[in-house]
């Protein structure tokens, strides 16, 4: 398949398969699946290529519940987490560690890459 990106043409080959790749969850002791609503792959190279995606760390946003602070929030499906409370984020690991260690009802402060820019988006704890 064509598609132009950046204004670029590129040429994409198209797979069809199941997916069989589990999907973490960014779920923790005090932050839970239902209070934040994301379900997160850890981003690695080729999955990162898979997607079209120039970076290369954070997590993808796989899923978001309807009606959570991360669906409040504007988080989309293909958002790449890439910084939580300024502190970097290179798998589900470290977004589980700084979800883990924020303060129970201080906003979240969420670096992500979407279609080739970066934005800022508070969600809440």
């Amino acid at each position: 398949m064509s598609v132009v990106r950046d204004g670029k043409p590129m040429t994409l080959t198209a797979r069809i398969a199941e997916l069989t790749e589990t999907v973490e969850n960014a779920a923790t002791g005090s932050h839970d699946q239902t209070a934040l609503g994301l379900a997160v792959q850890s981003l690695t190279p080729a999955l990162a290529h898979e997607l079209g995606l120039e970076e290369s760390r954070g997590v993808v946003v796989r899923g978001v519940k309807d009606g959570s602070s991360a669906a409040t929030a504007g988080l989309q499906p293909g958002d790449v987490i890439l910084e939580v409370d300024h502190h970097p984020v290179t798998g589900v690991s470290d977004l589980q560690h700084d979800l883990a260690a924020h303060e129970k009802g201080a906003p979240i402060l969420v670096l992500v890459h979407r279609n080739g820019s970066a934005l800022y988006v508070t969600m809440a704890s």
